[in-house]
């Protein structure tokens, strides 16, 4: 404490003041006692403009010398904290660095914003890929028909019943079947194919070819009930570099798949 007192004494900035603080003093006793009658100093009255002039000429060279001080003494702070910034700034990187926590990245299906209607509604084209999505377009086979009555182009691409097991078979037909009944309405509106690949996550892409394009990749675990799937989002403008391989990679499969038509089974 004692220190930092006497290193505040001899601060530029505070020699400034003791200077203009004493002019002022001095000029101030010397008028009162002169005006007062109590000391006569004639030399003080024969020279009273050169002192004055004088004496403001010391306040503004005091004035411009504390400006700079301060300005100068500004600065080398704002630089020493900006060091400072930059020092904590770098620790925090080294700190941090490849430790993202991936619970921030990856949720399960209870932690979905918004519901699946709730997230489509407003969709002008939607893609949905997955083994045989038997759940989602059975639950969901009048929000379909709706969007595809209000113009909305929707592509469905699954696992050819080929892949699956015998039981699995039997569910993908079905799910072609429910999806056919879609597309006999709308044929130019419904899409359907068949994959060559088995598929390990479901994919579902909104509006892909807007910047308001989203895209959701959900993985298949084993073993993990369907609501405990974890998944993730990746959007045009927040992820432009895993958004465009992901919709790559969708329409590369797509490309290689089979068309299907509900009159194939009919």
């Amino acid at each position: 404490m004692e220190q930092s007192d006497r290193k505040r004494w001899v601060e530029p900035t505070h020699v400034v003041d003791l200077i203009q603080g004493g002019i002022a003093v001095v000029a101030g006793v010397a008028l009162a006692l002169d005006a007062t009658g109590l000391i006569k100093l004639p030399w003080l009255q024969d020279n009273l403009s050169e002192l004055t002039f004088v004496a403001i000429c010391a306040l503004i060279v005091s004035s411009v010398l504390e400006r700079r001080f301060t300005l100068r003494s500004f600065q080398s702070k704002a630089v020493a904290g900006l060091d400072e910034i930059e020092g904590q700034l770098q620790k925090l990187r080294e700190n941090t660095a490849g430790l993202a926590s991936v619970d921030a990245i990856l949720k399960d299906r209870r932690q979905f914003e918004l519901s699946f209607e709730g997230r489509i509604s407003s969709a002008r084209s939607v893609c949905i890929s997955g083994t045989n999505l038997k759940g989602l377009v059975s639950h969901y086979h009048s929000l379909f028909l709706d969007l595809a009555r209000e113009g909305c182009e929707l592509r469905f691409l699954i696992d050819a019943p080929s892949l699956r097991s015998k039981s699995g078979r039997k569910t993908t037909q079905q799910t072609l079947v429910e999806l056919g009944r879609i597309q006999r309405v709308f044929p130019e509106r419904v899409h359907i194919r068949t994959s060559p690949e088995v598929q390990h996550c479901s994919i579902i892409i909104l509006d892909g070819e807007e910047s308001s394009g989203e895209i959701q990749v959900e993985f298949y675990v084993y073993g993990a009930q369907v609501v405990d799937r974890p998944h993730f989002t990746v959007t045009s403008v927040r992820d432009p570099k895993w958004y465009q391989r992901y919709k790559a990679w969708f329409e590369a499969l797509w490309k290689a798949s089979d068309p299907y038509n509900h009159s194939d089974n009919s």
